[in-house]
């Protein structure tokens, strides 16, 4: 089963864990905000996925509270705010310590430095791949196409 995690928004939340569940996973989808959540449960359902649940979850407290039934945990742009950068360290170290596969991109790079920081405060090892991407959309407006330059880090733990 994979537990996405702590995502901000529906767009993240929301795609990683509707990819997963279509690729035939189990998906526990969480946020710290349940319209997001109804939001995700809507899609799924429309989508006829099973093996989506969500659940509210806020790790920028008590990280070593949260339950880890799952075989990967997702961090997916989520690093938004010191809070939520050092609560998914904390998070993604003890999952790592337990057998979890973890797997964190962030492209929003708010945060970036203190979920580092919080590692390695840790004393966990991690390698960091930089992904430069570029994609054209819309924006505001649905007629309103804007290209952004972005660069995702892509961080696997060690040892």
């Amino acid at each position: 089963s994979i537990l996405c995690c702590v995502a901000i928004n529906l767009v993240r939340v929301g795609l990683c864990s509707l990819a997963a569940a279509f690729r035939g996973a189990t998906v526990t989808a969480t946020d710290t905000n349940p319209a997001t959540l109804q939001l995700l449960e809507l899609a799924a359902s429309r989508q006829g996925l099973s093996g989506v649940e969500t659940g509210l979850l806020d790790i920028t407290g008590r990280a070593d509270q949260v339950e880890l039934d799952c075989d990967v945990l997702v961090g997916a742009d989520c690093l938004y705010n010191k809070q939520i950068a050092k609560g998914l360290a904390r998070l993604v170290d003890r999952a790592h310590s337990e057998g979890v596969q973890v797997m964190v991109a962030d492209s929003v790079n708010i945060a970036r430095d203190e979920f580092e920081d919080e590692l390695k405060r840790l004393q966990r090892e991690y390698k960091v791949k930089t992904v430069p991407l570029t994609f054209t959309g819309s924006a505001v407006g649905v007629d309103m196409d804007v290209t952004r330059n972005v660069s995702v880090a892509v961080y696997s733990l060690r040892g």
